[in-house]
């Protein structure tokens, strides 16, 4: 401080120390309406900055437009539209989807074309693909019965069931035998009955035939009753 020529005191402030860092007890000085005052730089009603730039602001925050590079947030982000590259977000009801447009992780467009690319795929790769495998781990059955009857004064009756290989096509008309037929009676017997005469002659008929055998002349009709158990 010195006395210039016109007897008035000065401060340049240029001479004086630096600070490197404002706190919230640090004083100001203002021109106001009242004369020339002092105000804490706590009570400085402006968002201030560390000395890295940084702000925070402790109250709500208002404006017009913002442009951040990022934005993070440890809670809620609310708005009534988002955008991303000028492209609004999509309001969609519930419904099926499988067109969409992503932005910047935000769909933009939603909608749903019949004959797209992954039911195609679902449809006629993937479920055929699934079944054909699931054929290879599980085994399948045919579990057919019926009743017939040994005429009285005969030793056999033949069955015949038409169209066995045709509604049965999975069935190998090589494989089939004997071990996969069951017989019981419906009158008492004093033999053992068995299958015999298979016919497995795919290539000429869908048909099954076969007969059933008592093994002696059946005294009066004898009620018997087939079964065929098959897996494959």
């Amino acid at each position: 401080m010195a006395i210039n020529t016109s007897n008035s005191n000065y401060v340049n402030i240029s001479n004086l120390p630096q600070a490197q860092e404002a706190i919230n007890t640090d004083l100001l000085v203002l021109q106001t309406e009242n004369g020339t005052q002092t105000i804490s730089f706590g009570d400085f009603n402006v968002v201030k900055t560390d000395t890295s730039g940084n702000a925070t602001v402790v109250g709500g925050l208002t404006g017009t437009n913002a442009y951040f590079n990022t934005l993070s947030s440890s809670g809620d982000i609310k708005s009534l539209n988002y955008f991303s590259n000028n492209q609004k977000g999509v309001f969609a009801t519930n419904n099926y989807y499988n067109r969409l447009t992503l932005n910047g992780g935000l769909v933009t467009t939603a909608s749903y074309a019949l004959g797209s690319p992954e039911y195609v795929n679902i449809t006629q790769t993937i479920i055929p693909n699934l079944t054909s495998w699931q054929n290879t781990q599980y085994r399948r059955m045919l579990d057919l019965n019926g009743q017939t009857n040994i005429a009285f004064n005969q030793t056999y009756v033949v069955v015949q069931l038409d169209l066995f290989y045709q509604l049965y096509p999975f069935i190998s008309s090589s494989t089939l035998n004997n071990s996969h037929f069951l017989l019981t009676t419906t009158t008492r017997i004093s033999s053992t009955p068995f299958i015999s005469n298979i016919n497995t002659d795919r290539a000429t008929t869908n048909d099954l035939s076969f007969r059933i055998n008592l093994g002696y002349a059946a005294p009066t009709s004898t009620g018997m009753v087939w079964r065929i158990f098959y897996t494959y």
